[in-house]
């Protein structure tokens, strides 16, 4: 990276920040750079940076510390925390902030994501001039100049660099943050039980606090933090969450709650072991939620479940591109009250314009506190959804061209390709943002169609390379 030229763009940030295999993709070095790149612009004196527990979280939280104390800056150390919490913080501080992860992927990964003071993640314009400059910041160092002369990096002098600094409240004030936003009593009333997969991340603390707090006896599972993940990998996808779903089964709660490693998602279990993938977590919360008017904000990979439950209710979805950032600076500018991903990353617009998990959660238990979720979930519409990946070497465009002409009716070009099969079967094909894979999304009216449309489009692009 550091032997780039001044004139090339490469890219950095995907759908979430920027994120790679530590020592690897990315070095201290690069870390280093890129926050010196984030403190130029950034005009205010305080910066807040927290992290999640990865092995690597010093190594990169260093390098970034260190260039925004570079650049002039005071940090404000929040801690090992979930993502959503420091955006809460940057939100009600007003602050502009660094978070240290890598989300919900392998262990040997880590990254940062830049948070505007409005709590939600910098916009894409932001991110590019954070690129220009770090090819600067990057290419003057590599290129071993005495001084920053024709740098657009704005380094202090030596006696105006700056501090760092710990606030310990940070988990406290976002536990209480999110309780403001569900009706307390009535969930306290309801005496509740409530099962929940931390998977050994940055929620270990605060999801057990928030049930706490709100009167349901818990039973936690992975609630220890361990940077390798070992009770099972980090993305709480179905084939992840197993023994989960089991353990749910046998423990005698009314609700299963599993997050990722970040605690932006949440994603649910029934009291009988169905797994209740983020389609379901936006769906209920609507349900909860959205009255007449309101306005709801999805990508087009989300299941139509939402879309139908939204409309019953009387709200108006808009679909968008995929990506947090994309559907919550769309929330923004309609201010709308919810919003999400299929992934479980829901978006509670009177809290904060973020994903939050622990959020998602409460909307669930305010829910469930007035209905058994068995009923709730009756009410929901039949259609069946699945996630998949291929990894593959081919082109996409010359998946495109080899995928379009399987289609029976339209095809949406909004991101990457998304097939309409029938009436309520599509399927959606898009390159990653974050890993080198191709991404599927498939809607069907049964798990046999699942199957048989996720197969046939596999095997269409694995014949690819």
């Amino acid at each position: 990276m550091a032997e780039q030229k001044l004139g090339s763009r490469p890219k950095f940030f995907g759908t979430n920040g920027v994120r790679g295999v530590i020592n690897v993709d990315y070095y201290p070095d690069f870390f280093l750079h890129i926050a010196m790149a984030f403190g130029t612009i950034i005009k205010d004196k305080d910066i807040v940076i927290g992290s999640d527990g990865r092995s690597s979280l010093h190594t990169v939280k260093g390098a970034v510390t260190s260039g925004l104390t570079a650049t002039g800056h005071d940090v404000i150390d929040i801690g090992l925390l979930p993502v959503p919490a420091l955006q809460y913080y940057c939100k009600t501080h007003g602050l502009y902030g660094v978070m240290i992860t890598a989300s919900h992927n392998p262990p040997e990964y880590n990254g940062v994501k830049f948070i505007d003071k409005n709590g939600s993640e910098v916009e894409e314009n932001f991110q590019n001039l954070v690129e220009r400059g770090y090819l600067s910041s990057a290419y003057l160092a590599s290129s071993k100049e005495k001084t920053p002369s024709g740098s657009r990096i704005g380094y202090a002098k030596w006696d105006g660099m700056g501090t760092v600094n710990e606030d310990h409240s940070a988990k406290a004030a976002y536990i209480n943050g999110i309780m403001k936003g569900v009706d307390c009593e009535s969930i306290r009333k309801a005496g509740l039980r409530v099962l929940c997969d931390c998977v050994n991340g940055a929620t270990s603390e605060t999801t057990p606090m928030l049930l706490r707090a709100l009167g349901v006896k818990e039973i936690t599972l992975n609630s220890n933090i361990d940077w390798r993940f070992p009770a099972h990998n980090s993305e709480p996808v179905m084939g992840n969450i197993k023994d989960t779903i089991e353990m749910t089964k046998k423990a005698g709660v009314d609700l299963a709650v599993a997050h990722d490693s970040d605690g932006d998602r949440a994603v649910f279990v029934s009291p009988e072991g169905r797994y209740l993938d983020g389609n379901y977590s936006l769906a209920v919360a609507s349900l909860n939620k959205v009255r007449r008017g309101d306005t709801v904000v999805t990508p087009i990979s989300t299941s139509d479940i939402v879309e139908i439950v939204v409309g019953r209710v009387g709200g108006k979805l808009i679909k968008t591109r995929t990506g947090a950032p994309v559907v919550i600076h769309e929330m923004v500018r309609r201010k709308a009250k919810l919003g999400g991903e299929e992934n479980g990353g829901t978006i509670f617009g009177p809290h904060q314009y973020c994903r939050d998990g622990a959020m998602t959660l409460a909307l669930w238990l305010e829910a469930i506190a007035k209905d058994d979720l068995g009923t709730i979930l009756k009410r929901l519409p039949d259609l069946h959804y699945r996630r998949d990946r291929v990894e593959t070497k081919a082109d996409f465009n010359k998946i495109k061209a080899a995928l379009e002409g399987k289609r029976n009716s339209g095809i949406d070009y909004s991101d990457g390709m998304k097939l309409q099969l029938g009436r309520k079967s599509w399927i959606m094909v898009r390159p990653s943002g974050t890993e080198p894979v191709i991404r599927l999304y498939a809607q069907a009216e049964s798990e046999e169609s699942l199957d048989r449309i996720l197969k046939e489009y596999k095997n269409a692009i694995e014949k690819l390379g």
